[in-house]
């Protein structure tokens, strides 16, 4: 009856109910870092280019585009660029699917989604 009594194991259970839970947690977390992230670095990327095209850099938004292209790092499939002046402003949009930006993919309702980033900007010349 000694069996019924003891008390050996117990915080192992508790551990294995939790664990899921805690894996999940640093999931989504890495998940959404990679994210915010991929964010940052594209909007840089895309400011430095578009501020160069501002003051006369490059001649077209084709030249803008291939040299966002250049310095994107990801495969030029999986993302849509698009670069275009309007009264003086220039808009420049950058879509990627978000199933491009994570580790785990554990998520479907994420990998569904798609990150666009936008950057407006005075023509200066």
């Amino acid at each position: 009856m000694s069996f019924l009594s003891a008390e050996d194991g117990a915080t192992t259970i508790e551990a294995l109910l939790w664990l899921p839970l805690f894996v999940g947690m640093l999931a989504v977390t890495v998940d959404v870092s990679l994210i915010f992230n991929a964010q940052s670095r594209i909007l840089g990327i895309v400011q430095d280019v578009d501020r160069a095209y501002s003051v006369g850099r490059f001649e077209n938004d084709e030249d803008t585009m291939a040299r966002l292209r250049a310095l994107l790092p990801y495969d030029q499939n999986t993302y849509t660029l698009d670069t275009s002046v309007t009264d003086g402003i220039i808009e420049t949009r950058v879509t990627i699917p978000m199933s491009e930006l994570v580790a785990t993919g554990l998520f479907t309702r994420v990998l569904n989604m798609d990150l666009t980033v936008r950057d407006y900007r005075y023509m200066e010349s």
